[in-house]
């Protein structure tokens, strides 16, 4: 053995002794893959489509917390998940209605446009978009209609996820139950400043509120006790068409918050062209301005 040998380890080695040590400890292997993946301490990211992704899911799917995903003007025919990930996907100015109009995501009819079904946490935010051409998840057992039915045309939220939605534009979809949002009434979400226009479905045009009596109400959400219900606020909901509740469906012990929103020119088949509340619905409903439903 020469000198250099003598008392040497290699790299390799020490690699090798390090694993074994942190394996002891109690790491396991997919701890030290995921710390490999996503080293402590980076700075959030700014991610570009299509400049550097083609598309907003690839850039989704690339996103770690707190990254914030740019897409520019252009239609992007898409069906997005957020996949429990809290980041941001905007459209570059969200605040500008021209811009709004001219960032659209688009369904083609092959189910939500946008999900939110992983629990997705306040920091999940979607803004500045055209969310059209959706035909809704497809959903088993509903009691309300003794089969399966297609739910949130435009958007889907499920249990316990609490994205914020704001400043969008959502038209032009259809589902079976929320055409243009279908949200469980224990889901966290914060609808504001969005409209929500010419969507058709059988249970909530625009918006269809439903309870999920399998989860609890009193659950800690998020580490910061009991959390706010499904709130829309701000929000102007028109000209939608439905069989019951053609602006907004709120039933199966639904509890939502309806406040400051304008609800117009919708029109029900049956039954609540502004608001259908019913199956034992109790919601906080507030300062809306409702008129010319039918």
């Amino acid at each position: 053995m020469t000198g250099e040998e003598d008392g040497a380890v290699d790299a390799g080695t020490l690699g090798q002794l390090l694993v074994l040590f942190l394996l002891a400890a109690g790491v396991t292997a997919a701890a030290l893959r995921l710390r490999r993946l996503k080293p402590a301490g980076l700075p959030p990211r700014s991610l570009q489509v299509p400049a550097e992704y083609a598309s907003i899911q690839a850039a989704i799917d690339a996103a770690s917390p707190g990254d914030t995903v740019v897409v520019a003007p252009g239609v992007y025919r898409e069906n997005l998940d957020f996949m429990g990930k809290g980041i941001t996907v905007t459209g570059r100015q969200p605040a500008d209605a021209t811009m709004v109009a001219a960032t659209i995501i688009d369904g083609d009819q092959k189910g939500a446009v946008v999900t939110f079904n992983s629990c997705e946490p306040p920091e999940a935010v979607l803004c500045g978009f055209t969310i059209t051409n959706g035909s809704g998840q497809l959903e088993f057992s509903l009691n309300v209609l003794g089969s399966s039915a297609r739910a949130g045309g435009g958007i889907r939220i499920g249990s316990e996820s609490g994205p914020v939605i704001r400043n969008n534009v959502i038209t032009g979809n259809r589902a079976d139950l929320g055409g243009g949002v279908y949200a469980c009434s224990i889901s966290l979400a914060l609808l504001e400043d969005n409209c929500i226009t010419e969507n058709q479905a059988l249970l909530g045009g625009g918006v269809r509120v439903a309870g999920d009596f399998r989860k609890s109400r009193t659950r800690d959400h998020y580490g910061q006790g009991q959390a706010l219900p499904f709130q829309l606020r701000r929000c102007t909901v028109s000209h939608n068409r439905a069989s019951i509740g053609a602006g907004i469906s709120i039933d199966r012990v639904s509890s939502p918050v309806i406040v400051d929103n304008s609800i117009h020119h919708n029109v029900a088949v049956w039954d609540g062209g502004g608001i259908a509340i019913w199956d034992r619905s109790s919601p906080e409903v507030r300062g809306n301005r409702i008129s010319c439903n039918r």
